[in-house]
């Protein structure tokens, strides 16, 4: 019997095997990859203004299963800030 095979897939214990660990010694590319992309999202939002569009859906309907989220996606529109004397090249 292979260890990865159908037959034994039900036996192998999910948690045996975790390369990027678990808890506070977990991965420390883990949370460079969320800084990264909290920092992305800090860029974008310092170059862009959030804002609704013509396909926003006001106010949004959601699903009542567990967990709060919307029926249909949530559409927004990025609007690109401008300010006196920052051209939009930089």
């Amino acid at each position: 019997m292979f260890r990865f095979s159908k037959e034994n897939k039900e036996t192998i214990d999910p948690y045996s095997y975790m390369p990027f660990g678990m808890g506070p010694r977990n991965c420390i590319g883990m949370r460079f990859a969320i800084v990264s992309m909290k920092l992305v999202v800090v860029e974008l939002l310092q170059r862009f203004s959030v804002t609704s569009c013509e396909e926003t859906q006001v106010p949004v309907e959601l699903e009542n299963q567990g967990f709060l989220m919307p029926k249909t996606p949530i559409k927004l529109k990025l609007v690109p800030r401008t300010s006196k004397g920052i051209s939009a090249e930089q």
